[in-house]
């Protein structure tokens, strides 16, 4: 083996890295030129025990993490199921797994119920329906369109009032929004609402 390749093995080593490929190689190659475990381990700046598991081995595999099962995992359904009629209370529901046998930690029932708490909290907020009583609300706004009329196009604006109860629709157009027009529409809408019309 080459200086360069040495010293770029040796660079590698000191700056901490874990036994990879590249250093598997290494290792493996001195050994192929008949270079022994204990000096393998000095020239590359590995403990001895470190050379002798990789020759031993015989070739190089990357660190895997072993998959482990979750302690919670037997118990998610019946979590899923029971967490809406807790209100998402992490602390009740680990008290109620922890009758029934689960072991683990605190910290996973809190990431186990944070994005079904999120989700449940998106979703009422996505439905929350503004409610009330006969008369007491109603939202008016404005919109524009160009329309045709006696061959020219014009900027129609048009006033829309909804009731608040009963969701009913109130549409008048005029050609300005000044407050004369937002008068005359809302006194039409109170005289339609009046009649029941």
């Amino acid at each position: 083996m080459n200086e360069k390749v040495i010293s770029s093995i040796l660079e590698a080593t000191r700056e901490g890295e874990m036994i990879n490929q590249d250093k598997w190689g290494a290792i493996s190659s001195l050994l192929a030129q008949g270079v022994k475990k204990k000096a393998i381990a000095r020239l590359l700046g590995l403990h001895i025990q470190t050379v002798r598991k990789w020759a031993a081995e015989g070739g190089w595999t990357p660190f895997r993490r072993p998959i482990r099962g979750k302690k919670l995992d037997p118990y998610q359904e019946w979590a899923k199921v029971r967490l809406p009629q807790i209100g998402y209370n992490a602390v009740v529901l680990q008290e109620e797994l922890e009758a029934q046998g689960y072991t683990g930690s605190y910290q996973q029932v809190k990431r186990f119920v944070r994005p079904l708490r999120e989700e449940r909290d998106r979703l009422e907020a996505a439905t929350v329906r503004y409610e009330t009583a006969p008369g007491q609300q109603a939202q008016v706004d404005w919109g524009t369109a160009w329309v045709s009329l006696g061959g020219r196009e014009v900027r129609v604006q048009f006033f829309v009032m909804v009731l608040g109860y009963s969701r009913r629709i109130f549409a008048r157009a005029t050609l300005d929004q000044k407050i004369p027009a937002l008068l005359s529409c809302h006194e039409a809408a109170f005289e339609q609402g009046k009649r029941g019309t």
